[in-house]
């Protein structure tokens, strides 16, 4: 019983192949997940370089196949540049692609900072703002008519916001979408 408990610490300390959790598909998926997080994280900080090629083979105990498709995947991701003689250097968060869905994923399973929840309502007043303007200007007379049933709905949910994706109709969201990319 003891072996086992200290086979499931060192599982816990150290992740490899077979223990990871079984959503993920592939060994490139989960190491690219695991470094990723670790870099978001900040335990391997912007400016640091990566372990030596031959320390992450043997921790997560995969080919340099798919070692280098995971640096591929993160270099596209703007994580991490790597340079001939130099090795593998974590890049500084300006280089991040925040609309990356696994980065998006990655970095809500650790929580958000108020500077990133800053950013994204920042770019939601751009895109809302942009979305609205287009959708009032392509909209039909249909359109404006079904306007009152609509705000109606909203105001019969007092503890819904008309603005909340999650608590409007699909029809409501279907039609707005209409409008918007029209």
């Amino acid at each position: 019983m003891l072996r086992v408990n200290e086979q499931a610490a060192n599982e816990r300390d150290e992740p490899r192949f077979g223990r990871f959790a079984r959503n993920i598909r592939s060994s490139h998926d989960q190491v690219a997940q695991v470094l990723g997080n670790e870099i978001l994280s900040g335990v391997i900080a912007p400016g640091a370089k990566l372990p030596q090629e031959a320390e992450i083979l043997a921790r997560f105990g995969i080919s340099r196949t798919v070692l280098r498709e995971v640096f591929k995947t993160l270099t596209a991701k703007g994580l991490i540049v790597s340079k001939t003689r130099v090795g593998t250097t974590v890049l500084d968060s300006a280089h991040w692609n925040y609309f990356d869905a696994d980065i998006l994923a990655w970095k809500a399973s650790q929580g958000f900072d108020m500077t990133f929840l800053r950013d994204l309502a920042e770019i939601r007043v751009a895109i809302e703002s942009a979305a609205a303007r287009a959708a009032a200007e392509r909209r039909t007379d249909e359109d404006l008519a079904e306007m009152p049933a609509i705000w109606r709905a909203c105001a019969t949910r007092p503890t819904a916001r008309a603005t909340s994706p999650r608590r409007t109709s699909s029809s409501t969201r279907r039609s707005a979408m209409r409008r918007t990319m029209r």
